[in-house]
């Protein structure tokens, strides 16, 4: 099943913990990722809680402040490898969101 109770997908959930666990693998609050990756506060708070699909632009500004900014454990290191795997699991949550609008 790709939907959870919450009309959130799944795969949106995914996205949305993988962002929460590198920010606060940072210790970084909301504002501060807002100004490391040039998006509102607004923006990261929407992502974080599955309610904000991400798109190109918020994933790419994600991969810039957490490719400049490794901590230990961090299993990419490259705006390119943050930008993969951010692009990866974005677009399956897009794709997911967008079929479950379809079938609502």
């Amino acid at each position: 099943m790709l939907y959870s109770s919450g009309g959130v997908s799944v795969l949106t959930s995914d996205f949305s913990k993988f962002v929460n666990h590198n920010r606060n693998s940072r210790s970084w609050t909301l504002t501060e990722l807002s100004h490391r990756a040039s998006l509102s506060r607004a923006e990261i708070s929407r992502v974080e809680s599955g309610t904000r699909t991400p798109t190109l632009r918020i994933v790419k500004g994600l991969a810039a402040a957490f490719s400049g900014a490794s901590v230990d454990g961090d299993k990419h290191s490259t705006y390119a490898e943050w930008l993969t795997v951010l692009v990866e699991l974005g677009e399956a949550a897009r794709i997911a969101d967008r079929k479950m609008r379809r079938s609502a």
